[in-house]
């Protein structure tokens, strides 16, 4: 983590760094963008979590300030102006021509709209196209220069997409790119992107190529381009339900790769708690969750109630499973002759100590019915009890519960060992319940 930032403070230092490029840009500091990028080109420098910092500059570069959809014909052509007084100040500087190309895309867009194809006009498409040409041959222009930069695959890949190529012609430009500095994740995002399937992919494309992609690189560089992939494309837009039909462990695989590599970034610890409540790994959520703390990203969870209702069920669901994992050791102990055996000492044990306190309990807490319930108990080498849980939640079970966990219970075979205790209603209650039909 870099000095002096707490962990609030980690969640979009990115766009803090593409926002001061953007500043230089708008003060005409060309000369000190061009110093800045070539550094971040020559080092492969990245920030904490594996973010590049050639790719937040371009970020800071690529539309006006107000934003590709929001911004006006006034601002966009302000912008594009002054990337092209910085290609003509520095011939030979390819960010600005990377910028100028990636800047003409955003600027065929803003004319298209964001509507799906029939929404747009004629005159729509004539200018869209026009500018997606000015930016294939600024890209053209860029690629003769000496200076080589990764951003440039980047900006190529998505204007094959955007002027409808196929998608042998996306793969064979991603080859090409992958070739140049395969550890740039960003192309497999777009290419992972434009294979879903209501642009050019057919069912099971995307998952495929996310694990020719990690394969190809192998290990842990591979896992982390698999969790990238998985992060982009699973932007919690209605479709992320099955994760897009990737492989949740393959994920978390990857995101503990990059954590080990380049740090702890909250941006990241939002998105892989989002992915784990998607892909139904509650007990890794909940630790997830625990680290993040309350400091949630309104881009991954688009709300908070959201993100309290996945923080909720995480917890609940690593609860269940920390109980359903130690009912079965304690089974498990008392399928053996001398875990029976125990067994047996332990309720009798119970019975002695705490029944008049299960009585109480039920007094006092006012539960009118005292349901079955097991409660499941790692004994230590003393018999004192080092965890207890208890198979249902009930004014008795939170009353009994800090008493028993006080407790003594007879030496266990071993060390750290677990054993069940299974209370059953009095008979009154026992009446009660089938009279509610609860049990028969």
């Amino acid at each position: 983590m870099p000095p002096g930032i707490g962990i609030a403070g980690m969640l979009h230092f990115v766009d803090g760094t593409s926002e001061q490029i953007r500043e230089l840009l708008e003060q005409d500091k060309f000369d000190t963008i061009d110093m800045i990028a070539d550094r971040a080109r020559s080092t492969k420098k990245r920030f904490v979590g594996g973010f590049w910092y050639i790719h937040a500059i371009y970020r800071g570069l690529g539309e006006p300030r107000q934003g590709t959809t929001h911004s006006g014909e006034a601002e966009w052509q302000q912008h594009i102006d002054r990337l092209k007084r910085w290609v003509a100040q520095r011939p030979n500087s390819v960010t600005a021509r990377i910028a100028l190309a990636d800047s003409y895309m955003g600027y065929a867009w803003n004319a298209r709209g964001t509507g799906t194809a029939d929404t747009v006009s004629e005159d729509g498409w004539q200018v869209f196209h026009d500018r997606l040409e000015l930016a294939g041959q600024t890209l053209k222009d860029a690629y003769d220069l000496p200076t080589k930069d990764p951003e440039w695959y980047l900006v190529m890949l998505g204007l094959v997409r955007d002027l409808g190529g196929s998608k042998e012609m996306m793969a064979a430009t991603f080859d090409k790119a992958f070739a140049f500095e395969p550890d740039y994740y960003y192309y497999d995002q777009v290419m992972a992107g434009a294979l879903q399937e209501k642009w050019l992919g057919e069912k099971g494309d995307l998952a495929a190529f996310a694990e020719k992609a990690a394969d190809r690189l192998g290990g842990d560089r591979g896992d982390i381009v698999y969790y990238e992939i998985a992060r982009q494309i699973n932007c919690n837009c209605g479709e992320d339900q099955d994760l897009h039909g990737l492989s949740f462990p393959r994920i978390k695989r990857g995101y503990i790769a990059l954590e080990k590599q380049y740090g702890v970034s909250l941006d990241h610890l939002n998105k892989i708690a989002y992915l784990a409540s998607v892909g139904g790994d509650p007990f890794y959520a909940n630790e997830i969750f625990g680290r993040m703390q309350d400091n949630w990203d309104p881009d991954t969870w688009k709300s908070q109630s959201y993100f309290e209702t996945a923080k909720a069920w995480a917890k609940e669901g690593a609860r269940a499973k920390l109980i359903e994992d130690a009912i079965k050791s304690a089974d498990d102990n008392a399928k053996t002759p001398l875990g029976r055996k125990f067994h047996g000492e332990v309720e009798k044990s119970f019975q002695a100590s705490y029944t008049t306190a299960v009585a109480d309990c039920k007094k006092k807490s006012g539960d009118t019915i005292l349901f079955p319930f097991d409660m499941v108990m790692q004994l230590g080498q003393d018999g004192a009890v080092e965890q207890l849980y208890t198979s249902l939640r009930s004014g008795v079970t939170a009353c009994l519960t800090p008493q028993v966990r006080t407790g003594h219970f007879p030496a266990p075979p071993q060390a750290s060992y677990w054993v069940k205790v299974h209370l059953q209603p009095t008979p009154e209650d026992i009446q009660k319940l089938k009279a509610a039909g609860i049990i028969r």
